[in-house]
This record gives structure tokens, C-alpha cells and sequence, in this order.
């Protein structure tokens, strides 16, 4: 017996006390079938394995009352069984060994198994049984699997919003975003545009950006609400987030040219800093104002994480050369990219630099050239001229962090302090209700270790003795 070893114990001495030979029988029968699954087959089927105990003991209480094995805490039973699980996946992951193959065989998942190990992986992350480490190792495995199997955590999908699918407010290139309404709440709901001969890739980015940005939470980046299919063919998936009534910041700054652009840097800075120095680390990859939005309060926060890349800070630093070439948008493109460097801590950095640029110019950085001029002057180490209304202070920020040599620029922490002591200590509210997130998201799932239908009377029973 490889998992749930603990809540097999208590089924077992539960069993013998009511003396329902039966009830035995099956319950070995169980044990003998399942000691011959490897790890692998044993995680997939986990569920199976729960409500197969639990359905033996709610049959067991109906026969006779509930018999508890004297000082045994049901309640931990859960954690105990959880913390085992997370234990088996991290050896599995962090092992070097590559004759076992067993963290080929996770990632070699497809179709159901696939779907379970995400939500299985989902399910402990959100948990409390698991240190930084294991963190680490389980996020970076449910990104990998989630971007192959084209599987997302079923908890993410939202069912209840009211949306009118054949108008989208904004219509861009790459994307198509509607606003809808979540419990009268308005979201916005974004959806990448694609051809059905593209339609497999597009499934899986969207699952992968779903999982980097469900794991962030940071009064200045904007909440990730969940997944949204907008035909019955699930075909039209869509990212939900709160709607934003101010837009991106250039659209707000046109309407409010005399805000504080230092404050709003400040935000930037902040978010930026939470992202490099979270669990696993996570790099943007694509920081331009389109992808900054204004609160109601007036507070900048971060959005799309389509091109962002989690990993371990420990194992990839600011010029380490892990990681994937990506392209991200042309003029915010640090100089290290266009000779094949990929994403990278000090990139974000750069394209820090050229937000704060246009925050104050209104124009991205060499807007008069056309796309290979941009790419001849980033190269060959030409910078825009500083532009009205931006303090020697703010502008000596913003020269450090675009230097040519990604070494040569300083981590977002370094920014944060040099901006806080620069825009000064003006705190604004937190935006962000997350019990309504909690909400929307308990209001369609419940948590693995809480079966749902007819064990979670016997789970409820458990915990109330």
C-alpha cells in the first residue's frame, strides 16, 4: 500500500471492530489489487483508492456505529496521507537517476491519468503539507505536464458567467476580450485568437498561463479568477480576471496626465519584485503598458503571464542561459535576446526601464524607427533621450536597469528600495478580495481530500468524532 496508508489503517482496525467479514474480504481483495500498481498508477488513481476505503467505512457505519481506533486523530488523517503523497512526488522528481524513468513516466501522461496527476499536483500545492523545496519541484512539474497534456485543474473552470459571446469589447490581433459578470461582479474575458490548425498549442499555452498565474497573488498583479469555455465544444477556452474600468496605464495616463508616475513605477517595481523572488521565481517575459492595468484606487498591476516562465531563483540566475528563447514585443527587447539569449530576470528588467520610458514620453522607445532599425539600435547600444517631465532621480533608474550587460543591471528588489526612496511612503488599499476568488472557484470544486456525494457523509462523520 504506497498512499493512504494511514487512512487504510484506521478503515482496517474499523473493519475488524464491527467484525463484518464481508466488509473484510473486500477490503483485502482492495489491498491485494492495489499493492500491484507501481507509484505512478497509484497517484493517477488515488481517488479511486479514497472513495474506495471511505465507501467501506460509510457501509460499515450503516451496519453498525462507528467504532474509532482509540487515540487516533481522524482529522490529521488527511494531512498524514497528503504529506506522503507530496513525499513520493518529490523523490520521483528531484531523482537523477534516469533508469527508473518514473519522472518520464509523469510527464509521458496523457487523457484521464493526465487529468488526474494535474489536479492531484493542484490539490497539494494547495495544501499545507508542503515546504519551499517541494514547492518548487511540484509547480515546475504541474507547468511541464499541464503544457503536454493539454490538461488544465478541472477547479478552474468557471460555468456561472453572464457574457454576451458574440460582441467583444476589444478586439486586438492576438486577442479577444469580453466582459462578463461573475455573481454581478464584472471580469473580463480573454481569449487568444487561433485557426483550428493551431487550436492544440493554443489549448496548452492557455493551460500553462493559467497554472503560472493561479499561483501568484500580490496586491500589484491582477487576480487570476479561472477558465472559461465560451463554446460547448470547449474549443474557445478564455482566462478570466477582474475587469478593468481604467484600462491598460497609457490608456490612463491620457485620461489623467497629472498622476503620479513615480508611484505608479513604484507598483511596477513591486510587482516585478514579487514575481523574481516568489516560489518558484517567475520571469514576465513580455513587461509593456498594454499588459499593465489601473485599479480603482489608481494602482498599477501586472498582467498577462502567457510568455511568463517559472523556475527555482537558486538554479537560474540573472545571465544564466536556462530557459526558453522566446519573442516578446519588439521594443522592449533586451540587447542579449537578439543574439538567442533567453528569458532572463535582468530581460524583465530592461523592459522595466522602457515601461517607465513611455510613462513619461507617451511613445515606446524608438517609435520613429521601423522594426529593423529598433532591433540595430538596441543591438548597438542606443537609448532613447530622456524625456520631459521625468526627474534626474527616476531617469537615473531607469539608465541602470537598460544597460547593455544584463550583469550590469540591478535586481528588482535594488529598484524597489531606489523607487521607494524616490516616490515616498504613500500606501494605497489592497485591492483584491480574496474571498471572492475563494468563492467563485469552492462554488464549483471542492478540495480532493473532501469526496464529494455519498463518502463525504462518512468524511464529515470522521472529523465530527
Amino acid at each position: 500500500m504506497k498512499i493512504y496508508q494511514h487512512l487504510a489503517i484506521h478503515a482496517f482496525f474499523h473493519l475488524v471492530r464491527g467484525r463484518n467479514q464481508s466488509l473484510l474480504v473486500a477490503f483485502q481483495n482492495h489491498i491485494k489489487e492495489w499493492k500491484q500498481w507501481d507509484i505512478i498508477r497509484c497517484l493517477t488513481n488515488h481517488q479511486i483508492i479514497r472513495d474506495s476505503l471511505l465507501a467501506l467505512l460509510l457501509t460499515s457505519e450503516e451496519l453498525s456505529p462507528m467504532c474509532h481506533s482509540p487515540g487516533v486523530d481522524v482529522s490529521e488523517l488527511p494531512k498524514l496521507d497528503a504529506k506522503v503523497m507530496v513525499l513520493h512526488l518529490a523523490a520521483i522528481l528531484d531523482d537523477s537517476d534516469l533508469s527508473s524513468r518514473k519522472h518520464k513516466d509523469i510527464f509521458a501522461l496523457r487523457g484521464k491519468d493526465a487529468q488526474s496527476m494535474v489536479d492531484l499536483l493542484h490539490d497539494l500545492l494547495e495544501g499545507p503539507v508542503i515546504d519551499s523545496d517541494q514547492r518548487t519541484l511540484l509547480t515546475d512539474a504541474l507547468v511541464r505536464l499541464t503544457r503536454r497534456s493539454c490538461c488544465h485543474p478541472k477547479c478552474f473552470v468557471l460555468n456561472d458567467i453572464e457574457i454576451d459571446v458574440t460582441h467583444p469589447v476589444i478586439a486586438g490581433g492576438y486577442s479577444e476580450v469580453w466582459k462578463g459578470y461573475i455573481l454581478g461582479r464584472p471580469v473580463a474575458v480573454k481569449k487568444v485568437r487561433n485557426s483550428r490548425s493551431d487550436l492544440e498549442e493554443i489549448l496548452k499555452a492557455c493551460a500553462r498561463e493559467a497554472i503560472i498565474w493561479s499561483r501568484l497573488s500580490h496586491p500589484n498583479l491582477l487576480p487570476f479568477y479561472g477558465i472559461f469555455y465560451l463554446d460547448d465544444e470547449c474549443s474557445r477556452i478564455s482566462l478570466v480576471s477582474p475587469w478593468m474600468d481604467n484600462g491598460d496605464v497609457s490608456q490612463y495616463l491620457k485620461h489623467f496626465p497629472d498622476t503620479n508616475r513615480e508611484l505608479l513605477a513604484l507598483d511596477v517595481s513591486l510587482g516585478v519584485e514579487y514575481l523574481h523572488t516568489s516560489m518558484p521565481a517567475v520571469i514576465h517575459g513580455d513587461l509593456k503598458p498594454r499588459n499593465i492595468f489601473i485599479t480603482s484606487s489608481g494602482t498599477a498591476c501586472l498582467a498577462d503571464f502567457g510568455l511568463a516562465y517559472a523556475k527555482d531563483p537558486q538554479r537560474l540566475t540573472a545571465t544564466s542561459t536556462e530557459g526558453p528563447v522566446h519573442s516578446g514585443t519588439l521594443a522592449y527587447e533586451a540587447p542579449e535576446m537578439f543574439d538567442g539569449h533567453p528569458v532572463s530576470f535582468a530581460a524583465d528588467v530592461y523592459a522595466f526601464a522602457c515601461v517607465v520610458y513611455e510613462m513619461y514620453s507617451g511613445s515606446p522607445p524608438f517609435h520613429e524607427l521601423r522594426p529593423a532599425g529598433v532591433i540595430r539600435a538596441i543591438i548597438g547600444g542606443q537609448r532613447p533621450l530622456r524625456p520631459v517631465g521625468i526627474s534626474s532621480s527616476v531617469w537615473g533608474v531607469v539608465e541602470n536597469c537598460w544597460q547593455q550587460g544584463p550583469a550590469e543591471r540591478p535586481c528588482a528588489s535594488d529598484i524597489v528600495h531606489d523607487l521607494r526612496s524616490i516616490a515616498g511612503p504613500e500606501q494605497r488599499p489592497h485591492q483584491w478580495d480574496e474571498s471572492f476568488r475563494a468563492h467563485i472557484r469552492s462554488s464549483h470544486s471542492s478540495y480532493w481530500l473532501t469526496p464529494s456525494g455519498r463518502c463525504s457523509d462518512t468524511w464529515t462523520s470522521l472529523h465530527m468524532t
